[in-house]
């Protein structure tokens, strides 16, 4: 009797505990005992809240601040992560039997990977051209299994491209493994796919200490980096131009180059005929903090929080007003932090200094947030994942969330004076995330990406975390045996 009255004190506590954000929708979990199996519904703990999301082709993961793994959508290939290929419309916990809490992840095509809050690797999906980095070619992992690397490295970021895969470690080095498609490897050849995570060494005197990662959207297989100076680094495919080179590009770059060199405030882009293909230098110092890619497009964000884009404008992805089709534009800027100026002529200007603190790319388009929360949107729009109400492409940054306001373009609302922290998609679709961990989706919507229980296009935002009144936020499976 002694140990069925502790069980359940314990179960009333923890029943009894509710989220204060109204997040995805509960679920029933099973308590393992001695004595059988006893179902329940259990609440996550106070305060819990979706912290970070990565949209895939056609699934989605998301991390809540516990750590819990969440996915939905397409589930070929295990890529979800649930120990099952059954496709989900609506998130669902990632069970785990050994409790991996999880700080990071990213999704691919057919393929994800994740870090735990310890800095181990994880990989999951299908393990072609040896892109989960388990040593194996063929076959597929359904759940989150561990990449077994010597020294124990940590780290801090992942990155995936269609067939092949990248991280970042605590020690600022980039590591890649997969296909070597166009360079991807940044061995220096195009050839010999690697089935194990391998650190890029081949640089012209000392390795850099690497602070930034970002691989190409979809189908290019393409990295830029950022390191400790400044600088900007890339290597693999540049079809387009994504790698920054302008009229001197070449189409495959197999070992790492200098894209940007900060102390100078040169590009390594040479420049071409017409008033877009001319070559912008910076002010000496002035360093690069972030990188983003898309689809044959390329960006980064620096110190002042001014931004920057190159490669294609094919569907409008430059974002500065211009709608010249054609590929290697060398980088051009696209907001001025220091006057607040939008290079777009059709964006009105701030009027005053303004930082962007996040700038992220799909495919072909681009999402920047402002310091107070703004989120505009620019580029490739055929499936509505701008967000703005159409399916136009968009040859401009246009507001589509107003933070003063609280209030997305279509009339989707939160709290009047709620920031939006990150935004970011794949090739059809996009997710915005508030700081109070409500999660918004717009775009395509086949194969249930968007996680809203339907495969209803949606052209401007909907809200997928709190569109459930009264739900609350699931806590994992708990197994906790009787003694």
């Amino acid at each position: 009797m002694k140990k069925h009255f502790i069980f359940m004190i314990s179960l009333v506590v923890v029943i009894s505990i509710t989220a204060t954000a109204v997040l995805f929708p509960s679920s029933s979990a099973k308590y393992i005992g001695r004595s059988g199996e006893y179902n329940m519904t259990l609440y996550a703990p106070r305060g819990d809240k979706i912290v970070r999301i990565s949209g895939g082709y056609t699934h989605s993961l998301a991390i809540s601040s516990s750590g819990q793994l969440y996915g939905w959508g397409n589930n070929g290939y295990g890529k979800i992560g649930d120990g099952t290929t059954t496709n989900r419309n609506l998130p669902i916990e990632i069970i785990n039997a050994s409790h991996i809490k999880f700080k990071y992840v990213a999704a691919s095509e057919d393929h994800s990977l994740g870090i735990d809050y310890d800095g181990n690797l994880y990989s999951w999906g299908s393990a072609s051209y040896g892109k989960l980095g388990n040593g194996s070619t063929s076959g597929s992992v359904t759940s989150p299994a561990k990449i077994n690397i010597a020294g124990d490295p940590k780290f801090i970021k992942v990155e995936v491209v269609i067939q092949g895969s990248a991280a970042l470690d605590d020690a600022g080095n980039i590591w890649t493994w997969g296909s070597n498609s166009n360079g991807f490897l940044g061995n220096g050849s195009t050839t010999g796919n690697r089935s194990v995570p391998a650190i890029v060494t081949n640089f012209t005197g000392e390795s850099p200490f690497f602070t930034d990662v970002a691989t190409s959207c979809y189908a290019c297989y393409s990295l830029l980096a950022v390191d400790s100076e400044g600088n900007i680094w890339g290597w693999g495919e540049s079809q387009y131009g994504e790698l920054g080179f302008g009229a001197n590009n070449t189409r495959n770059r197999p070992t790492p180059a200098i894209v940007y060199t900060a102390a100078t405030g040169l590009w390594s882009a040479t420049s071409g005929s017409g008033d877009l293909r001319q070559v912008v230098h910076l002010t000496p110092g002035t360093k690069m903090v972030s990188v983003a890619m898309g689809w044959g497009l390329g960006g980064a964000m620096d110190e002042n929080g001014s931004i920057y884009t190159w490669g294609a404008n094919n569907m409008n992805e430059l974002g500065i007003g211009a709608t010249n089709n054609g590929s290697d534009y060398p980088p051009k800027l696209v907001y001025n932090a220091l006057t607040g100026e939008w290079k777009a002529p059709q964006t009105p200007d701030f009027g005053e200094p303004r930082k962007i603190v996040n700038y992220e790319m799909s495919a072909a388009g681009g999402w920047a947030i402002d310091e107070l929360g703004n989120v505009f949107s620019w580029g490739y729009n055929t499936h509505g994942q701008l967000g703005i109400g159409s399916t136009s492409n968009q040859s401009y940054p246009i507001k589509m969330y107003d933070s003063q306001a609280g209030l997305f373009i279509g009339g989707a609302s939160l709290p009047a004076g709620t920031e939006i922290v990150s935004a970011g998609g794949h090739r059809d679709h996009v997710f915005f995330l508030a700081e109070n961990g409500e999660l918004f989706a717009a775009g395509e919507n086949a194969s249930y990406r968007l996680g809203d229980g339907t495969i209803t296009r949606r052209t401007t935002a909907v809200c997928i975390s709190s569109g459930i009144a009264g739900s609350v936020f699931p806590l994992a499976i708990l197994e906790w045996p009787i003694i």
